[in-house]
């Protein structure tokens, strides 16, 4: 990852390459034939409206055009502008980009969904503090090409005030959000970030919200965090609404609900459900009698129905994958009591219901995928009867996504946590990162990729546990196999800047000649006396090359760079001196 830790350091000089798109790209809620792509307009002097033009191509410079048209940036949407792209070729991978007066934005890349395929995969993110650190796992994702998808699974950021973090990381506004504005400038912060922005821009993203997005703990009619002297909590949870659907690519429902579905036949069925303030009932204490009460709901009762008919719908060999942003597994401590009020376990008769409904209609290949909880679960989900020797009474399986940045949540002694709760199989509680999914027609198999430390841009990667979830048989199983994944056939879009001098004048950037190169690159630069190290980094942050130099004297020069041993591609050029560094794109042609 060495050719990419100069991303942060970059951006002060990325804005103005990027202007107006300072806020890049991003695409999302694709089905196999429509997918939204999502822009925002940035300009000094706003007037009610502004024209873009977008495209969608197949190839990274947009020039080989599919579809164009143009969309409004309005100011009453923030001058974010959405687009619903139709008529596209199922599994296909496409480029896009927008335009205003002949200026062109960041390009992002984006995937279709297949109408039937063999095997699908994604990763899933959660609990993103911009505050507690820097958004390594996004960035660990945006360098990978393994993936079809990304999903957010709620706490995309958080509103309530803080103090500033690693590398001066402060929320903005500094205090909690109320506003329309204040919820519009969390987004605007998370989507400046140069790791959210360069994911957002690599593939479709489907998400949902969970409290964070509103406010801490949020329900129904209220939260916690809410103080009713600033503003009403229908003014709050509005403004919050709004900023999301003009921030988020996503596709909007006429009345503002976020549950939706998705599907690829005989293969899964995706199905995405609001537990946080579509019908969520108050949390009452981990202790109350009501915990158990039938008539408390955390989905409410229209959206609990329209979840079943989606389990209904799904046929008999697809994989239903319900993204949730809280766990519905059960979960207590040593006096039998939830561990935590907010997730489904302050709901237990909902929970059940649900259970027994899956179990009574016979619905096989059953999985939930879960945020909020900061950490790394994996577990079966058990009816009354379950027995963990005997595999019985299970309807399927539960894996928690842990934190993008925010600190773990922990059980304490996690052996001790398992004997009360023998369902859950794996517990890991102190790792950031993100999951890895994918499945084909027999199993589904997960593994986490953790990031070494959030408190710094430079980072390294290691693998958590893999799950293993048969077709055959709803229990899940650890594994220590390493996932093995293809690589896709389309490259992944470099990071959002052409030349980038760090400390370099203007005027004594180093010149990359030609670009695109087939047999050697030429460098022309201003040396200083002493050591130059030149280092060519691929699209997935491998070193594939490097030379180092030593000069005696300073002054210009015009170095060769040797290439013709490497495939056709695109990279990165690192050039190194003393204090000086610079990222240069480089393709190399056929």
């Amino acid at each position: 990852m060495i050719g990419f830790l100069l991303v942060e350091n970059l951006w002060s000089q990325c804005e103005e390459e990027l202007y107006p798109f300072v806020h890049g790209v991003a695409s999302g809620d694709a089905t196999s034939s429509e997918v939204i792509l999502w822009t925002r307009l940035s300009l000094p002097e706003p007037g009610t409206s502004e024209t873009l033009h977008w495209i969608i191509a197949e190839n990274p410079d947009c020039s080989s055009i599919i579809q164009f048209g143009t969309v409004m940036a309005e100011q009453d949407r923030d001058y974010t502008a959405k687009v619903d792209v139709k008529s596209l070729i199922p599994d296909h991978w496409y480029y896009y980009c927008f335009e205003w007066n002949g200026i062109r934005s960041a390009t992002g890349r984006t995937h279709t969904l297949p109408l039937e395929a063999n095997q699908f995969t994604f990763a899933a993110f959660s609990c993103a503090s911009f505050e507690r650190g820097y958004y390594n796992a996004y960035r660990d994702a945006a360098l990978r090409n393994d993936l079809q998808a990304v999903f957010h699974l709620g706490d995309y950021y958080y509103e309530y005030s803080g103090v500033a973090g690693p590398g001066g990381r402060q929320h903005d506004p500094p205090h909690s959000a109320y506003t329309l504005d204040d919820y519009r400038r969390r987004h605007a912060q998370v989507a400046s970030d140069p790791d959210a922005q360069w994911l957002r821009r690599q593939y479709p993203w489907y998400v949902i919200w969970d409290d964070h997005e509103f406010a801490d703990d949020a329900w129904l009619f209220g939260s916690p965090a809410h103080d009713n002297n600033v503003c009403s909590w229908e003014q709050r949870k509005s403004a919050a609404k709004k900023a999301y659907y003009e921030w988020m690519p996503i596709r909007e429902n006429v009345d503002t609900t976020i549950h939706r579905a998705f599907e690829i036949s005989h293969l899964l069925r995706f199905i995405f459900v609001d537990s946080r303030i579509e019908g969520r009932m108050q949390q009452v204490s981990s202790t109350s009698s009501a915990i158990d009460d039938s008539s408390r709901s955390i989905l409410g009762h229209e959206q609990f129905e329209w979840l079943q008919e989606q389990l209904m719908l799904s046929e008999n060999d697809q994989w239903n994958i319900i993204l949730n942003s809280v766990m519905i597994n059960k979960a207590v401590d040593q006096s039998g009591y939830p561990i935590d009020n907010d997730i489904w376990e302050g709901y237990r008769s909902e929970r059940d219901s649900l259970l027994r409904f899956i179990h009574v209609n016979g619905i096989d290949h059953v999985m939930s995928i879960a945020g909020d909880y900061h950490s790394s679960w994996a577990g079966d989900l058990p009816l009354s009867d379950y027995d963990t020797l005997n595999h019985t009474g299970s309807v399927g399986a539960e894996i928690s996504v842990c934190a993008t940045t925010s600190s773990p949540h922990s059980v304490g002694d996690i052996s001790t946590f398992m004997v009360k709760n023998p369902h859950i199989k794996w517990i890991e509680q102190t790792m950031n990162g993100y999951l890895v999914c994918t499945l084909n027609h027999g199993k589904v198999m997960s593994q986490w990729t953790y990031v070494s430390t959030i408190n710094d841009v430079n980072y390294t990667k290691s693998k958590g546990k893999t799950i293993q979830i048969d077709a055959l048989n709803p229990f899940l199983v650890l594994s220590d196999e390493d996932l093995t994944l293809l690589e896709n056939e389309m490259p992944i879009i470099l990071p959002s800047f052409k030349t980038h001098g760090i400390l370099w004048g203007e005027e004594e950037k180093p010149e990359v000649f030609p670009n695109p190169a087939r047999d050697q690159l030429s460098i022309k630069l201003n040396v200083q006396c002493g050591n130059l190290e030149l280092s060519l980094f691929d699209v997935l942050g491998r070193r594939v090359k490097g030379v180092q130099y030593e000069f005696e004297f300073a002054g210009h020069q015009q170095i060769l760079f040797p290439i013709h041993d490497l495939a056709p591609g695109y990279f990165l050029l690192h050039v190194r001196q003393k204090t000086e560094e610079i990222l240069l794109p480089v393709v190399i042609s056929n």
